[in-house]
């Protein structure tokens, strides 16, 4: 039997989350609120119970653009989402419910964004992946791990002085810095009433951090816990402050930070395979995990791509480059919205 979340049912969701060795901090019954109650779309949080208990649950939002197309994503703005279940066969019922759906709302395509292969006959893409680092040897051995040419740049870095400040009090500063490191890269960006209601909901398991130079923050990040796991979830470093290595020196902060706490990983979030963020990631020595994210296709419905590497968006990147900062913060979060 599958039956859609309610309020009064988050803490068994998340009670079950707790329970199963496949779920991610992108599950939880909270980002819920935000994507109906910020976003506006409307969600599916599906579970599947016997005899009273959960034993598979699947959260899925759906999205509906007149520019990117009407899709069902698990989940989307996050690395991963996707069915956590006890079996196969709950995992498969889950996923017809998600088609089911799919085909009933009309929709072009549903697409599950999974951190494990899975034979289930949905076409498969694998162009995204992510890096997870285990912290469990402590800081002085990680250190003494990475390197020589990370090493070599983190201690230019601390040379022309920058250091490291972590606190909720800096959500601002993340967001300017992080807001222009978008524009920069021609996309657009959330609002930041966004990251501030992010925070909020999850106040006792997210944190900030910062570098600063001569009282200037010139890269930031913001990351979250979940269960023994620090997410590195989103992060920038401003161009123009890039030769003093910011981005090594906030990375490895964040990383002494959390091996500090006690978590026994650190996963780096997803990135492009082949890309400079991948390669960047790839650095730190952690375990390279492909993602898959698969797709069934309604309606006879093409593969969606709506990757910055489109070609068909480079026009718009270009331009959108040239805007003022203030423009694009203005404009983004209603653009961003719509695209996963």
């Amino acid at each position: 039997m599958e039956i859609v979340l309610t309020d009064a049912e988050k803490r068994e969701w998340d009670g079950y989350l707790k329970r199963s060795p496949h779920a991610t901090i992108y599950h939880q019954a909270n980002w819920r609120d935000i994507f109906e109650d910020f976003f506006g779309h409307n969600t599916y949080y599906l579970m599947a119970k016997e005899n009273g208990d959960i034993k598979g649950v699947l959260p899925l939002a759906l999205m509906k653009s007149k520019i990117f197309g009407n899709f069902m994503v698990s989940l989307p703005f996050h690395c991963v989402g996707g069915v956590c279940a006890d079996n196969e066969k709950t995992e498969a019922h889950l996923i017809n419910v998600a088609i089911r759906i799919t085909k009933e709302e009309d929709l072009d395509y549903l697409e599950l964004r999974n951190v494990r292969k899975k034979e289930n006959g949905l076409e498969t893409k694998n162009h995204k992946a992510s890096f997870v680092l285990d912290l469990s040897p402590g800081p002085d051995e990680l250190w003494q791990n990475f390197k020589k040419q990370i090493r070599n740049r983190i201690r230019k870095s601390e040379k022309h002085g920058l250091s490291a400040k972590f606190g909720h009090q800096y959500i601002n500063e993340f967001y300017e810095c992080y807001a222009t490191h978008m524009r920069d890269l021609g996309l657009p960006i959330h609002d930041l009433s966004f990251f501030k209601k992010v925070l909020n909901i999850f106040l006792e398991s997210s944190q900030i951090a910062v570098i600063t130079q001569k009282g200037k923050v010139v890269a930031a990040k913001f990351f979250m816990f979940y269960k023994n796991t620090a997410y590195l979830i989103w992060g920038a470093s401003l161009k123009e402050e890039r030769e003093y290595m910011s981005n090594y020196l906030l990375t490895w902060e964040v990383i002494k930070y959390v091996a500090n706490l006690g978590y026994k990983y650190c996963d780096f979030g997803r990135s492009t395979v082949n890309t400079g963020p991948f390669y960047f990631k790839q650095n730190w020595g952690g375990q390279l995990k492909p993602l898959y994210w698969q797709y069934y296709l309604n309606n006879g419905n093409k593969m969606p791509d709506l990757s910055p590497f489109n070609s068909k968006y480079r026009f718009a990147i270009r331009i959108w480059k040239r805007f003022p900062l203030a423009f694009t913060k203005l404009i983004g979060p209603e653009i961003v919205k719509h695209i996963p």
